[in-house]
């Protein structure tokens, strides 16, 4: 099995940059041999090379999507891009093509692929997150952590956010997380 999480979105766009905000928390904080933590950006399609082995890919993006600001979303990709929502996430065409080339590509050794998002408050020029998005980092990262306990790689002691600094860095979180393709 191999595992790769991969945090989309531009830094200098405020809360477009919370999915590598996040996957750089991740690595920092809770570092795994058997977990490949990939800062993706605004690569979209050139990333295919860095994601073609994994059997399980958890993207973190900014998600555009009927819910407040801070809210965070789960969004299984795997049963293709016909169920893909049009607007996913802030690089609408790059996800959706992205998933459907590593189907097409690795076919039944693709097993799990999750998309968390965080419904971004706002979108301008900004290296800094918005307060409400960055008040939900603790519960994006909890969320990544329990997909990653789902699929095997992490033990109950690295489930709590705050037990490993998290929360100490971003001290209020908002929103409990919930699972987009349920409503």
């Amino acid at each position: 099995m191999s595992i790769t999480v991969t945090g989309l979105g531009n830094l200098l766009m405020g809360d477009e940059g919370v999915g590598v905000h996040a996957v750089r928390l991740l690595r920092e904080r809770f570092a795994r041999p058997d977990v490949a933590y990939l800062d993706g950006g605004t690569l979209g399609l050139s990333l295919l090379p860095y994601l073609e082995e994994a059997t399980h890919l958890l993207f973190l993006d900014a998600i555009r999507a009927d819910a407040p600001p801070g809210t965070v979303l789960r969004v299984s990709l795997l049963d293709g891009p016909t169920r893909i929502p049009l607007k996913v996430s802030a690089h609408d065409i790059a996800l959706p093509d992205l998933v459907a080339l590593l189907k097409f590509r690795r076919g039944e050794d693709l097993r799990a692929v999750e998309l968390l998002g965080v419904v971004p408050e706002r979108i301008e020029p900004s290296t800094e997150l918005s307060s409400t998005v960055q008040a939900s980092l603790p519960d994006l990262i909890s969320w990544a952590l329990r997909i990653l306990q789902q699929w095997g790689v992490l033990d109950h002691q690295s489930r709590s956010v705050r037990e490993n600094g998290v929360e100490a860095v971003f001290p209020t979180a908002r929103n409990k997380g919930r699972t987009a393709n349920s409503e």
